[in-house]
């Protein structure tokens, strides 16, 4: 299941953090309403990550 990769988290990661840069650029609120949305990401990576690597998968 590639959804549960952390790479493909990462990359997710990092184009939320794109679209939040230029959304940031236009109006700062909305840009600023993304951050919550980073963090839930970030902790879904996390724990992922955790579990990727407890059970030794490749």
């Amino acid at each position: 299941m590639l959804a549960g990769q952390p790479e493909w988290q990462t990359i997710l990661l990092g184009a939320i953090a794109l679209t939040a840069e230029r959304v940031y650029k236009v109006d700062k609120t909305a840009g600023m309403l993304i951050i919550p949305y980073m963090g839930w990401v970030l902790y879904a990576l996390a724990l992922n990550a955790s579990i990727w690597k407890k059970n030794d998968w490749k």
